[in-house]
């Protein structure tokens, strides 16, 4: 069972304390947080977290109707500019296909992702590389009671260092979750997202 009072925040100190703590927690049941929400009543911007490869943070994505858990190298949240969350987005890269496709297996049992496609890409994975720079998705996972899925892309081998595969997952609202299109706090949000970093 979570304790929801250990909700992350993603102000400088936030980051901090999940680099330290290695488990960041994102906190989605009760609706999707603004900007003040998640940088814990402190100013500033919503940072990143970039965490070394061999030191993954835990991350735990909880829904209204269950929670994810993702060993993620990279952490960023997208505000809109109707200071709400838009997109949760995690990163994890792997050197070993197999742990890559062991890894969207279980991501599309819990999200409730399409068996099909699924088992298509585990397949590709396992068999041998996927092509580089093509990006391969399942998306449409709504288990969690918001949406979710993974996209799956190849980095070729540089020098010392080995070819890996790369996960992104990526966490957004709902239809009925969404804040309204249009409106006097938010005539445009498409037109104001923007990634907030270092």
């Amino acid at each position: 069972m979570l304790d929801m009072t250990d909700r992350s925040t993603f102000s400088a100190a936030g980051v901090d304390r999940i680099h330290a703590t290695g488990r960041a927690v994102i906190d989605l049941a009760a609706g999707w947080p603004t900007r003040d929400t998640v940088l814990g009543g402190e100013a500033g911007p919503v940072w990143d977290v970039d965490a070394p490869l061999d030191r993954p943070i835990t991350v735990d994505v909880v829904g209204p109707l269950g929670a994810l858990r993702v060993e993620a190298t990279t952490i960023r949240l997208l505000v809109g500019g109707d200071e709400l969350v838009s997109v949760v987005g995690l990163t994890r890269s792997f050197d070993d296909g197999q742990r890559a496709a062991d890894e969207l297996r279980r991501t599309a049992e819990v999200l409730g992702l399409a068996p099909e496609p699924t088992t298509a890409l585990v397949d590709r994975v396992v068999d041998g590389p996927v092509e580089r720079r093509r990006r391969h998705g399942l998306h449409g996972g709504q288990a969690l009671g918001i949406r979710g899925g993974v996209t799956l892309h190849r980095l070729p081998a540089r020098g010392q260092a080995p070819a890996l595969e790369v996960l992104e997952w990526s966490f957004t609202p709902l239809a009925d979750q969404a804040p309204p299109a249009e409106g006097p706090a938010s005539a445009d949000p498409s037109a104001q997202d923007t990634w907030l970093r270092l």
